[in-house]
């Protein structure tokens, strides 16, 4: 679970694509409460990317080969002023 408390807390661009998570892990992800805007951006061309809002009651699904070849992050808002709880959920694999 990741607490956002308001505009101010974000994650920077990152992959989940740990080893424990298997070759191409599927990560599921939903959205509790302040809408934040959610980013993806190729790895292999940073200026190719992708932004969304996520509002109360998303769920993003990411699969396949998504976590090679694409980051994301929850960039900082400064206009958000109410907070946001995302829950993540990961398969761990046994093949480490």
């Amino acid at each position: 679970m990741n607490w956002y408390r308001d505009g101010q807390d974000y994650i920077n661009w990152h992959t989940d694509a740990e080893k424990s998570l298997g070759k191409n892990p599927i990560i599921g992800s939903v959205n509790f409460g302040a809408t934040r805007k959610f980013q993806l951006r190729r790895i292999d061309d940073n200026n190719e990317k992708i932004e969304m809002p996520f509002s109360h009651g998303t769920l993003l699904v990411m699969g396949g080969e998504t976590q090679h070849r694409w980051q994301h992050s929850v960039p900082k808002e400064s206009k958000v002023k109410q907070a946001r709880f995302n829950l993540t959920f990961r398969v761990i694999t046994s093949d480490l």
